[in-house]
Formats: structure tokens, C-alpha cells, sequence
């Protein structure tokens, strides 16, 4: 009878893996600290930026909680401050970490509260054109332009 208990020395470089919660701690505080770095001189942008990144704590454990958490912060942060901060992150990461770990339903509510954050998150931000970017806007498609020729193609009349 051989003995199968394991020995570091049958497991030489295999990496012994973090617990969930451990890395799921690990990148909601370095989100938080970078996105906290970033807003520092603002009280509040600090705080929403602590807030938000912590979010991610509980993003594999419970999906739910952290998509209510975000979502209540991200909004308060819409609403009081003037621009988007470092923290913001924080949402994509979020969405894919209830797309992995959350049923199909959730997922699609974490999508469609992040594609409707995008119209407010960035009230500042315009195209070169001048015009506000929302949602909307980037998600139309623009026209394509021609060198001076008509596409080929039976609707060809103008």
C-alpha cells in the first residue's frame, strides 16, 4: 500500500490558490484605494469612491447585494459629483462578475443599469462635435461617407 497523503515535495510549484473572498477583498480595497488616490482632494468623491469599490467585495458570493450596493452608489455619485471618478471601474467589473456567477436574469438587470448609468456618469464629457455623449448617441451609428460616389446597389436614386 503506497502513501498518498500530500507532501510539499510531490507539489513543487503548484500554486495553492487564495480563498473567493480573499481575492474578491483583495480587488474591491485596491479599487477603492486607486479610485479613493484619484478624488482625494473631494470628501465626498473619496467616500462614493471607497463605497463603490467595495461593491466588489461580495461581487461571487452574493451577486445581488453587490449589484443593489453598486448601483445605490453609483447613483448617489452621478447625482453629487460633477465628473466620473477612478472607482468607476468598479461597474464593468462588477457586470462580468454577475454575468459568471449569477443567473441570466441578474446579469441582464446588472447590463441594462450600467448601459443607463452611462447617459448621466459622464454629464461633462462631449463629442468633437459639441454635443453631449449619452448613451444614445454613441450607441447610433454613424453615416458613411462616400468620395464624392453614389453607393452601388438597386437604391441608388437619391
Amino acid at each position: 500500500m503506497s502513501d498518498r497523503r500530500l507532501t510539499p515535495a510531490r507539489h513543487v510549484g503548484v500554486a495553492i490558490r487564495p480563498p473567493v473572498w480573499a481575492e474578491d477583498a483583495a480587488l474591491a480595497g485596491g479599487v477603492a484605494v486607486v479610485g479613493a488616490a484619484f478624488a482625494l482632494p473631494d470628501p465626498l468623491g473619496t467616500a462614493l469612491s471607497v463605497a463603490l469599490g467595495s461593491s466588489l467585495a461580495v461581487r461571487r458570493t452574493l451577486p445581488a447585494l453587490a449589484l443593489a450596493w453598486a448601483a445605490a452608489v453609483a447613483g448617489a455619485h452621478a447625482l453629487l459629483l460633477t465628473g466620473p471618478t477612478a472607482a468607476v471601474i468598479a461597474v464593468p467589473v462588477l457586470v462580468h462578475g454577475l454575468a459568471r456567477w449569477s443567473r441570466r436574469a441578474l446579469a441582464r438587470v446588472g447590463l441594462g443599469v450600467a448601459l443607463a448609468g452611462t447617459g448621466r456618469a459622464a454629464p461633462g464629457v462631449r463629442a468633437p462635435s459639441g454635443h453631449p455623449v449619452t448613451l444614445t448617441s454613441a450607441a447610433r451609428p454613424r453615416p458613411r461617407r462616400s468620395a464624392g460616389r453614389r453607393p452601388a446597389g438597386p437604391d441608388t436614386r437619391a
